[in-house]
């Protein structure tokens, strides 16, 4: 079931990673359809910015973990 659901995002996406990943992430923002425009547009004028902001807060997450292990 989650490969699946992988693959319907990534296919929503157009094989997106970085787009996928924000859905995952933030999935309120990428349900509103206007904020989930703005995100996708911003994406294709700034790649390389919303990849960095996937990045740090993949880095987070593992933080939290992190500390939760602690």
């Amino acid at each position: 079931m989650y490969q699946q659901n992988a693959l319907n995002l990534l296919n929503l996406y157009g094989y997106n990673f970085d787009l996928a990943k924000f859905h995952i992430l933030y999935p309120m923002i990428m349900n509103d359809p206007d904020k989930r425009a703005q995100i996708i547009d911003f994406s294709k004028k700034h790649p390389k910015e919303l990849a960095s902001q996937v990045a740090n807060a993949l880095i987070d997450l593992q933080g939290c973990k992190q500390d939760e292990i602690k």
